[in-house]
């Protein structure tokens, strides 16, 4: 696909959403029909804004590059060019019809796809970027392009909105905010105020928008909503401004750090940069991020993603130093284990190993459950020598439905001739699902055992995993390891989410509730 013609790679029976070049997506500011739209649940999104255009798309590059941990199944990128809207959008992955893995199509991965374009890009010198990485197919290619006769925006989003119904299209928040553009008379900030209060409570989102009006130059904006449960952060760099999902992504394109985004606080990029916090309500960071989400060198509201790991390690290796030195070896489910199990390590005193490595890309979003099984099959390669005939401790972030701690670390590990097999975990049972997997139900290997002992807990999940032991964590220590000054969304560990009441799913047990009340 070329800059500047809209084509979203869409199969036949999504292709009535698809615009073709120079026709609009949508020509009415009516409410759509949401039925059959895809959902993403989490997502990297990036902003950037040049004075002069200078580095604009090496910047927005790099930037999306860093952000790969947060999605691979797609990726794309709109520019402000000469006062036009352009689309750079990948197709799907993994997808028979249309995704990198069948012979001679295009790569969804940010690098593969947007490298070859670079100088295509970089010749149209545009001032304003915006641009999103896609984590599950299911989704949609971002940003996407919300039209009316006079508006066009271009939105990237991470985020979840939810319906009485199910999880929402990420259209709908780009096709709200246009209403309300339009109702304000043009006026962003009453526009995106209105938004937020409106959704408060129906879910939460990060996003990067590029907003023409009819013959005015674009405006870049972005906007986090008043729970702040996805990370947003603000870096410059000789007139240029970068937003980004993590840090690491000012990191990466050399940007010095200005802030974290507050919840319910807006940024607007043209002529100048101005920000206003426009609604505020108690914060709910999702603290997954530093569990298991972010990149180990972001930092988030300042606490850095490693050392909340480390510290992790350091309070389970004192606690169960003795099981520890009794083992025959320790090492880590990589990546995401890694870092917990290098304080686990320094704590008990014992050397860590190398007992696996990763053969592809992240696999907890995948929901089809012959294909997740068969993804955790293959997705670690188990380093035989080092575990034959010994006693093997793993460590890992989380154990959320099973299958790959199970049948692709556990299994593989005793196949291969351990002697017994115990899992240490970074965090406390997940005995709900996070609100971006609400819909269609979502269970988890604990679900529903909110206030059970941890040990009866952890007792029933080794039997699903096949474990001789499963350690978890506690609440207080991630509390303690954490360490920040903002509100923290607990939901999978509690039961208590900061979404309405009334949105709340009919299959979740019957402690769960809303903080919001």
């Amino acid at each position: 696909m070329e800059g500047g013609q809209y084509s979203v790679f869409l199969p036949a029976s999504r292709s009535r959403l698809a615009g073709h070049a120079g026709e609009a997506l949508y020509t009415s500011p009516l409410l759509m029909d949401t039925e059959s739209l895809e959902v993403s649940r989490i997502s990297g999104v990036i902003g950037v804004h040049s004075e002069d255009g200078e580095d604009a798309t090496k910047t927005a590059f790099k930037a999306l590059v860093s952000l790969q941990n947060r999605g691979e199944a797609g990726c794309g990128i709109c520019t402000a060019s000469n006062g036009k809207l352009l689309y750079w959008l990948s197709p799907l992955s993994d997808n028979p019809e249309l995704g990198h893995s069948a012979e001679g199509r295009e790569s969804s991965k940010v690098f593969e796809f947007l490298y070859p374009r670079l100088e295509k890009i970089d010749a149209t010198r545009p001032k304003m970027i915006v641009g999103h990485t896609l984590f599950e197919k299911s989704g949609n290619i971002q940003p996407l392009r919300i039209k009316s006769w006079d508006y066009e925006i271009a939105i990237a989003m991470d985020g979840t909105i939810v319906g009485r119904s199910g999880l929402l299209d990420e259209r709908y928040l780009g096709k709200e905010f246009l209403i309300r553009l339009r109702k304000e008379e043009g006026d962003i900030r009453a526009a995106a105020r209105d938004l937020m209060e409106d959704f408060y409570g129906r879910g939460y989102y990060s996003a990067t928008m590029l907003i023409k009006h009819e013959d005015k130059s674009p405006v870049m904006a972005a906007i986090r909503d008043p729970t702040g449960v996805r990370p947003l952060c603000l870096g410059s760099r000789d007139g240029t401004y970068v937003v980004s999902s993590e840090s690491v992504a000012l990191d990466e394109t050399e940007t010095s750090f200005i802030k974290f985004v507050e919840p319910g606080e807006i940024c607007l990029f043209d002529s100048e940069f101005r920000s206003e916090k426009l609604v505020s309500r108690p914060h709910a960071h999702c603290i997954f991020e530093w569990i298991y989400f972010a990149r180990i060198q972001s930092v988030i509201e300042g606490t850095h993603v490693y050392d909340f790991r480390r510290k992790q390690g350091i309070k389970m290796g004192k606690r169960y130093r003795d099981e520890i030195q009794r083992a025959g070896v320790i090492g880590a489910s990589p990546d995401s284990g890694r870092a917990f199990g290098i304080g686990l390590s320094q704590a008990a005193g014992k050397p860590a190993e190398e007992i696996a490595s990763k053969n592809g890309r992240r696999t907890f979003q995948i929901t089809d459950e012959k294909l997740r099984d068969l993804a955790a099959e293959v997705k670690f390669l188990i380093n035989g020598p080092v575990v034959k005939d010994r006693w093997v401790i793993v460590t890992d972030d989380s154990i959320v439905r099973g299958t790959v701690g199970g049948k692709g670390m556990i299994g593989k590990i005793k196949e291969s001739g351990a002697e017994r097999v115990d899992m240490m975990v970074s965090c406390a049972p997940l005995t709900g699902p996070c609100m971006k997997d609400f819909f269609p139900r979502s269970t988890t290997a604990a679900f529903g055992r909110y206030g059970d002992p941890v040990e009866d807990i952890a007792k029933s999940v080794a039997e699903r995993l096949g474990a001789d032991r499963v350690y978890y964590t506690t609440v207080s220590d991630m509390f303690d390891s954490l360490g920040v000054n903002c509100g923290v969304c607990t939901g999978c560990f509690t039961g208590q989410y900061p979404i309405k009441k009334e949105l709340l799913p009919d299959y979740l047990p019957d402690y769960v509730g809303s903080t919001l009340e």
